[in-house]
């Protein structure tokens, strides 16, 4: 589930940030390091909270995703995705260690 709200948030951000309109499967294959630094640097703070973590390979399946499912979708920014994606009480109520 983080995985997913990891790879639905980045790679779209990232893609809508370009001046050309660009699918999920053009920022996997062309944007690799972008990509790379934001997901490392949520995984980093999701470690200090409780029972939250991407397990290990976790960058590696995200880009498998975008490069064989993305092709037809294109980055979009939707504010209703936002509450799916951030609004979770999970990570918003628990304390980190």
């Amino acid at each position: 589930m983080w995985e997913r709200s990891v790879y639905d948030a980045v790679f779209n951000l990232v893609g809508v940030l370009r001046d050309q309109p660009t699918t999920v499967s053009e920022v996997a294959a062309f944007y690799h390091e972008e990509v790379s630094d934001i997901v490392w640097d949520i995984s980093q703070l999701l470690r200090g909270w409780k029972a939250l973590t991407l397990t290990y390979g976790f960058e590696e399946r995200l880009f498998g995703v975008a490069e064989s499912t993305g092709s037809g979708q294109s980055c979009t920014l939707v504010d209703e995705m936002y509450p799916y994606i951030w609004g979770c009480p999970v990570f918003l109520e628990s304390l980190p260690f």
